[in-house]
């Protein structure tokens, strides 16, 4: 799940350079530094922080992003929930065939020990 957050972030990120096209900022910095910038922008965009933007294209990009990583947020809690649902079905399932071997084995009356 990390690795896919990571990828992620790092498309939003690539993207976000597309998108803010600064020539002083290309100047300014290496590539390294640009790549590191803009891995924190998506990053940033990913968990729902707003940054600071100044034309239309960006702020239209951050609405999509922030759109998105809302939605997975929610099927991840929801997953989340259905897998805590689905281990205490499980434990359900155990506790109720467990009672049953035991009232068999006092029917039949076998040691305990068995």
């Amino acid at each position: 799940m990390y690795v896919f957050f990571f990828v992620v972030a790092h498309w939003v990120g690539c993207f976000w350079v597309l998108i803010e096209d600064d020539e002083e900022f290309s100047e300014k910095y290496t590539l390294g530094e640009q790549y590191a910038h803009s891995l924190l922008q998506g990053m940033l965009l990913l968990t729902k922080n707003p940054l600071d933007t100044s034309n239309e294209k960006s702020q239209l990009f951050q609405v999509v992003v922030m759109f998105f990583a809302t939605c997975y947020t929610a099927m991840l809690f929801g997953n989340m929930v259905v897998l805590i649902d689905n281990m205490d079905q499980a434990h359900d399932f155990y506790s109720a065939k467990m009672d049953l071997i035991n009232e068999h084995m006092r029917y039949m009356k076998l040691p305990v020990y068995l």
